[in-house]
């Protein structure tokens, strides 16, 4: 009796390392390079803030992070290679705002539950420029002047339906200033339309201005984040002017959904440490954004919540398609 115990054990202990060796290995990831999706052309803040990453994301995963500009409006030509490939975490793409926006003004294929939030990396305002020798100096001083002028202010943006072009209207609006949105192709075009007179004001980011300040032709009377900004330290918040009105403009990295919890934890914590390296964050500083870390869980819940109320806004402004 006792022999056939140790026979019948000594076989199932064979099977078990027999099964235990035909078992395929856990694949280690990343395991080959990474594409980094580029939605944009070279030179562009994405194409910056992308690069300079890259660095430190090859140190702490092991393997080559491989660039790729794939330009296209908002984005869409590279959201959409990332959407239409696998969930394997090889393909990854910096996306801004600018991407919910496409899936409400035309351009087809494009919805937000097709992308992981991997993880934020850096968020951006909107600057209250108008010309230098403009007759108001602070913002309500700006606001009092529209009020008495309804439909006689132009602010410019960086195109209908755009980032810059909701930050204007939802100011209009918390304020209560009837105002033309003019729209341009760039918001350096914009700034330079204000700088030029042919409008009297601009909503765009304070680095597409700022030359235009330091040269004397423009000046900033408010900026639409919570804080004030290191390039322009001088420039008070909306909040700061009893205004409650904040946005932001946040650049982040996303997957495609679906990929493996465990992947997406890697990149983020790649990203992260990237994040934390010397040469990214002077890289940042030059370009004038500020750094703003947000993890997968924050993340998500932000693209949620902007989802929501850039779709509201649109639909305000009669451009929800």
């Amino acid at each position: 009796m006792r022999k056939t115990l140790v026979v019948g054990l000594a076989v199932v202990l064979l099977c078990g390392a027999l099964l235990a060796g035909c078992a395929k290995p856990q694949e280690r990831f990343p395991s080959k390079n990474i594409t980094f999706l580029i939605g944009f052309g070279p030179g562009g803040a994405n194409d910056m803030i992308t690069r300079a990453l890259i660095p430190g994301m090859k140190q702490a995963l092991g393997v080559d992070v491989v660039p790729v500009n794939q330009p296209g409006p908002g984005g869409a030509v590279a959201a959409k290679r990332l959407a239409s490939g696998p969930a394997d975490g090889y393909t990854i793409l910096l996306l801004s705002q600018s991407i919910i926006l496409t899936q409400y003004t035309g351009q087809a294929g494009i919805k937000m539950s097709d992308f992981q939030p991997i993880i934020g990396v850096a968020e951006d305002t909107s600057a209250i420029t108008v010309p230098a020798d403009a007759p108001y100096n602070n913002i309500n001083e700006f606001i009092a002047y529209a009020k008495a002028n309804p439909g006689k202010v132009r602010i410019g943006n960086a195109g209908t339906g755009a980032l810059w072009h909701i930050a204007a209207a939802l100011f209009a609006e918390k304020v209560g200033i009837d105002v033309k949105h003019i729209p341009y192709e760039s918001g350096a075009q914009a700034a330079l339309a204000t700088a030029g007179k042919e409008i009297e004001a601009c909503a765009v980011s304070p680095s597409e201005v700022k030359g235009l300040v330091d040269a004397g032709k423009l000046k900033i009377l408010a900026l639409m984040s919570e804080s004030r900004y290191d390039i322009v330290p001088n420039v008070p918040t909306l909040k700061e002017a009893g205004i409650d009105l904040t946005y932001r403009v946040w650049r982040g990295v996303f997957c495609k959904a679906g990929t493996p919890a465990e992947r997406v934890r890697k990149l983020h914590d790649a990203i992260k440490s990237a994040m934390a390296d010397p040469s990214f964050v002077s890289s940042m500083k030059t370009a004038g954004i500020p750094i703003v870390y947000r993890s997968t869980d924050d993340f998500v819940a932000q693209v949620s919540k902007d989802d929501a109320l850039l779709k509201e806004t649109l639909q305000k402004l009669g451009l929800l398609k």
